[in-house]
């Protein structure tokens, strides 16, 4: 977990990598679930940290021919963040302890569940990059 979100559910997050010094080589981030909807998004990416891991496959880099996908893992590091918004995530599923919405609003909601100083609810995260 890199840290806890505004309701206090964790934010998983793996690091695929073999370097000898973690903290010194490059770091490439992926990130998923950004919008709560996004149910198929955590499946995808611990899918795609499978082949990452179990791949024996070699991919063409400028400069440096084909490498194989395990020897990349050896200076970059890879971090797979499947759900950055856990606590909107969870309120697709199990709703609204407010009750105000109609399962359909449940089900597409996007933004996490900050409550802002105007009383709304949420922000989306995606605008603040």
């Amino acid at each position: 977990s890199i840290g806890l979100s505004f309701e206090g559910r964790p934010i998983p997050a793996v690091r695929l990598g073999r370097s000898p010094e973690p903290n010194r080589a490059p770091n490439i981030v992926i990130i998923g679930t950004e919008h709560g909807r996004e149910w198929t998004v955590p499946n995808a990416l611990s899918y795609g940290m499978y082949l990452l891991v179990s791949a024996n496959q070699s991919i063409a880099l400028e400069g440096m021919g084909f490498v194989s996908v395990r020897e990349i893992l050896n200076f970059v590091n890879i971090w797979i963040l499947p759900v950055v918004n856990p606590d909107g995530y969870s309120h697709t599923f199990m709703g609204d302890e407010f009750g105000s919405e109609t399962s359909k609003q449940k089900r597409f909601w996007r933004k996490n569940r900050q409550i802002n100083e105007d009383g709304s609810v949420g922000i989306d995260l995606n605008r603040n990059w």
